[in-house]
């Protein structure tokens, strides 16, 4: 059975292939020419002929030259100035100044002589020689105790300084010694209110700004100083 439906299969494929080649190489028959076709064609052409003639008419058309509309002036007459007459005022005649009376003569007076008047000036108080000295001996000894109360204090802060420095444990491991300078500022007070500088070896450097913290303030007498103190130390550092 199986066989049986092959073979209608084959069949029928072959023939519908015939068929389908006849249909394509067949010729298409040419459908006769009407006279209503023959008439819409010859009015197609009519139309589009005389589409051209329209716009061969346009192109050929030129552009009428525009007419420049003469503008009338206009003058306006202004009316006639009307001359004005010129009225002359008669003016009043001045009167007649009167004439200025003769002063009379002054009389020949003698001038009285004037009292001369002495400025008496203010006596001055000399002051003896000795007197003088006496100011000036007084005035030295009081600069004289001012300098050695300042150099008292200055002592006093180097001693306080050098109890509170403190020797680097690695300089004493390397054996290092050395001298540091210090700039600082003092207040009137007695306060510590800036380290300015330092110079030496920087080994040294953190030991002194701790002795400089720790020591301060040191007070100072009254009205010793009148401004802030600059000072400079030198600190030495040695191995003992």
């Amino acid at each position: 059975m199986q066989r049986y439906f092959l073979a209608l299969l084959a069949t029928l494929t072959l023939y519908g292939g015939v068929v389908g080649i006849y249909i394509f190489f067949q010729p298409h028959k040419k459908e006769p020419k009407t006279q209503e076709s023959s008439q819409k064609k010859v009015q197609l052409h009519l139309v589009a002929q005389k589409k051209q003639i329209k716009q061969q008419k346009k192109v050929t058309k030129t552009p009428k030259p525009k007419i420049k509309k003469r503008v009338k002036k206009v003058i306006k007459k202004h009316p006639p100035i009307q001359k004005t007459k010129k009225v002359f005022k008669t003016l009043p005649k001045p009167k007649p100044k009167p004439k200025p009376k003769p002063k009379p003569k002054p009389k020949n007076v003698v001038p009285k002589p004037k009292k001369e008047i002495k400025k008496t000036q203010p006596k001055q108080i000399q002051s003896s020689p000795i007197q003088t000295k006496q100011k000036s001996v007084g005035i030295k000894k009081k600069q004289q105790n001012i300098q050695q109360q300042k150099q008292k204090y200055f002592a006093k802060v180097k001693e306080i300084i050098n109890e509170n420095k403190t020797y680097p444990k690695k300089a004493k491991r390397r054996g290092i010694s050395g001298i540091v300078e210090v700039d600082f500022i003092v207040s009137k007070d007695g306060k510590l209110l800036k380290i300015e500088k330092l110079s030496g070896k920087k080994i040294f450097y953190k030991s002194v700004k701790k002795a400089l913290k720790n020591s301060f303030p040191i007070k100072a007498p009254k009205n010793l100083f009148q401004k802030n103190i600059h000072l400079h130390l030198k600190l030495v550092y040695n191995i003992v």
